[in-house]
C-alpha cells in the first residue's frame, strides 16, 4: 500500500512523505485506518515504483507480487548455482526459498526486501563476469533500504579505495544521484521532505526485534542512541575484517559473512526483512546437499526446520517484539554451524582470463 500511493502522490506530484496526502489516497484504496501507512525509503526508491503507480492499486498489488515472487526465485536459482549446487538439481533452491517464513511475510505483506536481495545478487553476477560497471550500479537496488545490508556498500568502498577502481566508485554515487535526480524533477523538494518526515517520526516508536532494539529498550531511555550500537560496532569490525583480508578478497565468500552480520546488527529490521539472509542459506544449503547424506547433513536438517517451526509457532502466538529478537541470531547460527562443519571456502569465484571468472575447487 505505502508504496502504490508515494508512487502515485510522485506520478501527481504531490507530497510522497506528507501523512494528510497519503491517507486520503490511501483510503481511496480501501485503507481503513486513522493513520496513513508511509513509505520510509529514501527517495531513489521511486523510480522503480512509480511504473507500478500507473495502475490502480488492486492491480499494482498484483505486478508486485509477481515481481517480488519473480526476484526471490531468480535469486534463489543464481545464488544456488553461483556457489556449487547442482544445475540439474536446482527445486531445493526455490523449495528453501519460498518456504522460508520471512520470504512469505514479505509476499503477503508487498515489501521491497527482495529489491535489495536483487542488488545482491546482481552484484554478484557482474563481478562474477568481471562486469564491475553494471556490478558498481547493482549498489543502487541494495541502498533501498540502506539500513539493511549497509556493510555491504561499505565494503564495495574499502575495495574499491584499495584496489584504486575510482571509476566503479563514481558509477556506483552516479547511479544513485541519477536516480535521485528524476525524483526531484517531478518534486524539486522530495529530499527536505523525506529528511523531515525521518526526523519527524522517532525510531523509538518502532519496537522491531533487533539486538539494537533490545539495548534501548534494557536502558530504559528513549533516546535512539543505544539502537545504534551493535551497527557501530560492526563497522569497526568491518575495517578490521577488511585489513586482514584485503589481499584475498573475493566477493563470493564474503558477502555471505558481511550480509549476515549486517543482519545482525541493523538498528531497524521486521522478520520480513530477512529474506536477504537467503544469501547466507542458500550457499550452506548448496555445499551441504553436495555432500550427500551423513551426519552433517542429519544434523542440519533437524536444526534448520526447528528455526522455520519456531517461527511459524510465534507467528500463530505474537508476543511483542521480543517474539523474533531470537531469529536472525538463529539464522545466523544456522549458517555458521554448518559452514565450520563442512570448511565452507568455496566455491569461490575469481577473475580468471579475460576478466571473466573462473570456479575454484574446494
Amino acid at each position: 500500500m505505502e508504496y502504490w500511493s508515494a508512487g502515485r502522490l510522485s506520478l501527481n506530484g504531490g507530497c510522497t512523505y506528507s501523512p494528510g496526502e497519503l491517507l486520503s489516497l490511501e483510503r481511496q484504496a480501501g485503507w481503513g485506518y486513522g493513520k496513513p501507512t508511509p513509505m520510509w525509503n529514501p527517495p531513489w526508491t521511486l523510480p522503480l515504483i512509480m511504473p507500478f503507480a500507473l495502475f490502480d492499486y488492486p492491480v499494482s498489488r498484483l505486478l508486485w507480487f509477481v515481481s517480488n515472487a519473480a526476484i526471490v526465485l531468480f535469486c534463489a536459482s543464481f545464488l544456488w548455482r553461483f556457489y556449487g549446487g547442482r544445475p540439474e538439481r536446482m527445486w531445493p533452491a526455490g523449495l528453501i526459498a519460498y518456504t522460508f517464513l520471512p520470504t512469505i511475510i514479505m509476499l503477503t505483506v508487498g515489501q521491497s526486501s527482495a529489491v535489495v536481495l536483487l542488488g545482491a545478487v546482481l552484484f554478484l553476477a557482474w563481478s562474477e563476469r568481471g562486469a564491475w560497471w553494471q556490478a558498481s550500479l547493482a549498489m543502487l537496488f541494495i541502498t533501498f533500504k540502506p539500513h539493511l545490508l549497509y556493510l555491504v556498500p561499505l565494503a564495495f568502498l574499502l575495495w574499491a579505495v584499495g584496489n584504486r577502481r575510482w571509476a566503479q566508485l563514481l558509477l556506483s554515487g552516479t547511479g544513485i544521484a541519477a536516480a535521485a535526480g528524476l525524483c526531484a524533477i517531478s518534486n524539486p523538494h522530495i529530499f527536505q521532505q523525506h529528511l523531515y518526515a525521518i526526523s519527524h517520526n522517532h525510531l523509538a516508536q518502532f519496537q522491531t526485534p533487533t539486538i539494537g532494539r533490545a539495548l534501548m529498550s534494557l536502558t530504559g531511555l528513549r533516546e535512539v542512541w543505544p539502537q545504534f550500537i551493535p551497527m557501530m560496532l560492526s563497522v569497526i569490525w568491518l575495517f578490521v575484517h577488511w585489513w586482514k583480508k584485503r589481499c584475498t578478497w573475493n566477493w563470493g565468500r564474503e558477502m555471505v559473512i558481511i550480509s549476515t552480520v549486517s543482519v545482525l546488527a541493523s538498528p531497524y529490521a521486521w522478520p520480513l526483512d530477512y529474506v536477504v539472509m537467503l544469501l547466507a542459506i542458500l550457499p550452506m544449503a548448496a555445499a551441504l546437499l553436495k555432500r550427500g547424506l551423513d551426519r552433517v547433513l542429519v544434523l542440519a536438517l533437524v536444526f534448520y526446520p526447528a528455526i522455520e517451526a519456531a517461527t511459524v509457532w510465534r507467528l500463530l502466538h505474537p508476543n511483542g517484539f521480543y517474539g523474533f529478537l531470537w531469529l536472525a541470531p538463529a539464522l545466523a547460527w544456522w549458517c555458521y554451524f554448518v559452514a565450520r562443519l563442512i570448511h565452507f571456502d568455496c566455491p569461490i569465484w575469481t577473475a580468471g582470463p579475460g576478466g571473466r571468472a573462473d570456479l575454484l575447487a574446494p
